[in-house]
């Protein structure tokens, strides 16, 4: 049946082929009416009228809310209106934390009948990396997820190193220290006070990757450290220096103690000696 009626539609449309544009514009008038009955009787009240961004700054809300609604006018429309049970949660839910690296968590809500809720956790950072006279915040894993601002530093309480280069591009959003050095980083605070009675003024790195930690003590003598080793090694070599061979009295005039090498401690003096 359906190969005789194929046939006979054929065999119509080659007797006078401009039947063919009857075919074409009929069908296009369909189109046009099956949108525009669509469209009038779609529910007004599941157009999306609001984009509303919590628990973050008003600067990273606006630009969330800005990306937000760039994605539900690409992929959340139906007739030619925005519609919020099209919007694609967990495209959003995939794609905010890795286009604004300060998130790191996000929740989308669809509250009836046209708001959309976008619930943001932002990263704390674990320490401040100041480099090339600007300062950037880094997570866990060492990535730079924003950079600082001097207003914000002034009130910042946070670890801070520095890097002594001074010249390294830092990407936000992208890995910056090796989380070893930063876990150091934050057992030296721990532990150099309780141990050695020295409080922290200044953490530094030589450079972006290297495996040394420069250690400003409280004393104003520096403590150079091996972040591919183990700290309590070093540590108890440190003990072992500062109970043995450097007194007390000899501290203050202390230049640096280098403790990189596997079970050795090297000195200096700032009279050079």
């Amino acid at each position: 049946m359906t190969r005789v009626v194929k046939s006979e539609l054929q065999s119509f449309l080659q007797k006078d082929p401009s039947r063919t544009w009857l075919w074409v514009l009929g069908g296009m008038i369909i189109v046009v009416i099956v949108l525009g009955l669509g469209s009038a009787f779609l529910p007004d009240q599941f157009v999306i009228r609001e984009v509303v961004v919590s628990n973050t700054r008003p600067e990273v809300a606006q630009q969330i809310e800005n990306y937000v609604k760039e994605v539900v006018q690409n992929k959340a429309k139906l007739f030619g209106r925005t519609n919020i049970f099209l919007v694609p949660r967990d495209l959003l839910e995939y794609e905010l934390p890795n286009r604004f690296s300060i998130i790191k968590t996000v929740q989308i809500l669809r509250e009836l009948p046209s708001t959309i809720h976008i619930s943001i956790q932002e990263k704390v950072p674990v320490a401040i990396l100041i480099s090339g006279g600007n300062s950037y915040a880094l997570d866990p894993s060492g990535v730079a997820f924003e950079e600082v601002s001097k207003e914000r530093m002034e009130k910042n309480v946070y670890p801070i190193i520095s890097d002594e280069r001074k010249t390294t591009q830092i990407d936000i959003g992208k890995p910056v220290l090796d989380p070893g050095i930063i876990t150091m980083m934050h057992d030296i605070q721990r532990l150099l006070p309780d141990r050695f009675a020295l409080d922290v003024n200044k953490i530094t790195i030589p450079a972006i990757g290297s495996k040394e930690l420069h250690v400003i003590t409280s004393e104003g003598w520096m403590l150079v450290l091996d972040n591919s080793r183990g700290l309590e090694d070093q540590f108890l070599v440190l003990e072992k220096i500062l109970t043995e061979q450097i007194t007390s009295a000899k501290r203050p005039v202390l230049s640096y103690i280098d403790l990189r090498a596997q079970g050795k401690a090297f000195f200096k003096f700032k009279d050079g000696t």
